[in-house]
């Protein structure tokens, strides 16, 4: 872009490529200067209808988060945002329809921003040790810390949320590239507007309008042979009494389904499809419809996903989304479960990230679970498939659990988890499992369990990097605190 850019030419030549209203394009510039905190010195006459959205429920929180006020740094916003538009519009060689679909899986899916291999370290701060600060450089892979993934462990009102919003808030201001899926069981992250400004997400509730991907697609570079198995087995973990030959007509079904749509040259069937080659199935085994096959219907019927996933299965990751489940109620796990599979496809088909001088390596995106003992307790196999897979993508996990014996039934997983932090319990949680999260002797594994039960609020155990039997707690930081800023 030259010093001669003019903001108010680019936004006409914009309406008339897209044909669209200058008032739409003037909120998107806003927004999008906002996200990227870029300021503009050079103003540009906004539509008139524009500042009556200073107040409202789309900027208001973004520049409360920020702590301006509206007019003027709406308008400073809007000429900085038409300046990004226009490098987009650019690095889509002209084309300002797949500029504007980039840009809307999020801001870290934009190609704004340091160039593509440029991978810088992201250390964000942690809390306050008996030694002082305490910081992670969450992508340098070095000593213990072999990945990115997290778990945080504690009882209600202990702070593991707070500390989780802390840690992706932190991130997000930090790398702006890397993307964001983070699945909002209870809502209360969706509702709160200064983290979802924070981050820079945007909120979806499926029931409200659908996750834009179609969990049913399928890679590329996946053999479609095996996905049919996949999801009659992911299936049967969200319903333990699933017999054998429940699981064969489900599969048959699912055959049934992505045979077409191969045929017919499709990345995947959509919900409907897979719904109706299922009770196709089962209608000729003359057998009753059961929860599965509600479950399905509702899928369908309810529009909960995206018949295509826009763009590719990278834009979606580089993107940042909240998705609330919150509404779904019964659907909760049905949702988070496929979505979790595609993810994991998506992102087992990718390329390794870059791995930069000094073990610092790419972070494309970050999958966190809030609430995740919903899923750990029903071995939700995508999580396990994304702790082992995700480290050479660059795609970690982030855990949040009500208690560490829900990863009891995990232990295969401790290796796979550079950060654990273990908040107050109410309960002790299981010894073995302090053990080996903690990686601590026998007996002092046992005193750190009961040691859970009188940790203060944002108080958490962790595992010493130096090596010690027996580590101090740590003081964690809180969202609310604000300290997540650089």
């Amino acid at each position: 872009m030259t010093a001669e850019f003019d903001p108010a030419a680019f936004r006409d030549r914009l309406a008339r490529d897209l044909d669209l209203p200058a008032a739409s394009l003037d909120r998107l510039a806003v927004a999008l200067g906002l996200a990227h905190g870029v300021s503009a010195t050079r103003p540009v006459a906004v539509h008139p209808d524009l500042d009556g959205f200073a107040g409202g429920p789309v900027f208001a929180p973004l520049l409360a988060a920020r702590g301006v006020d509206g007019g003027p740094t709406l308008a400073r916003a809007a000429a900085a945002g038409y300046a990004l538009l226009s490098d987009g519009v650019d690095a889509a060689d002209g084309d300002a329809r797949v500029a504007l679909a980039r840009l809307a899986a999020g801001p870290a899916a934009s190609p704004v921003g340091p160039a593509p291999g440029a991978v810088a370290p992201i250390t964000v701060p942690i809390g306050e040790g008996s030694s002082g600060p305490v910081t992670w450089t969450v992508n340098r892979e070095s000593g213990r810390r072999t990945n990115a993934n997290v778990r945080i462990a504690g009882a209600q009102g202990k702070g593991k949320t707070q500390f989780l919003m802390h840690l992706l808030a932190a991130i997000a201001a930090r790398s702006p590239r890397t993307g964001l899926i983070l699945l909002d069981y209870k809502g209360d992250l969706s509702a709160d507007a200064p983290f979802v400004a924070a981050v820079g997400a945007r909120v979806i509730r499926p029931e409200r309008e659908p996750v834009p991907i179609n969990p049913f697609d399928v890679p590329s570079e996946v053999n479609v042979r095996l996905v049919p198995a996949e999801v009659a087995e992911l299936l049967a973990s969200l319903q333990p009494g699933m017999g054998q030959v429940q699981r064969l007509l489900v599969r048959r079904g699912l055959e049934a389904a992505y045979g077409e749509s191969v045929s017919a040259g499709g990345p995947g069937p959509t919900a409907r499809q897979v719904a109706a080659a299922v009770a196709e199935v089962y209608a000729g085994e003359a057998r009753a419809a059961d929860s599965v096959t509600a479950w399905m219907d509702h899928l369908a019927e309810l529009g909960l996903f995206a018949e295509r996933t826009a763009g590719s299965a990278e834009d979606f990751l580089r993107g940042r989304w909240i998705i609330d489940l919150s509404a779904l109620q019964s659907l909760r796990n049905v949702v988070a479960f496929v979505l979790l599979h595609w993810t994991s496809r998506a992102v087992q088909a990718l390329p390794d990230s870059t791995l930069a001088p000094g073990a610092i390596r790419e972070i494309r995106s970050i999958v966190a679970v809030d609430e995740a003992h919903h899923y750990l307790r029903a071995r939700c196999r995508p999580v396990l498939d994304l702790l082992r897979i995700g480290r050479s993508k660059g795609v970690p996990v982030f855990l949040s659990s009500q208690s560490l014996s829900d990863f009891k039934e995990h232990t295969e997983t401790d290796q796979l988890f550079a950060g654990t932090y273990v908040l107050g319990h109410g309960m002790p949680p299981d010894a073995r499992t302090v053990q080996g999260a903690l990686g601590l002797p026998a007996a002092e594994a046992a005193r750190a369990a009961a040691r859970t039960c009188q940790l203060e609020q944002f108080e958490a155990l962790a595992p010493d990097d130096a090596g010690s039997a027996r580590p101090a707690p740590l003081k964690l930081r809180a969202f609310f605190e604000r300290r997540w800023r650089p």
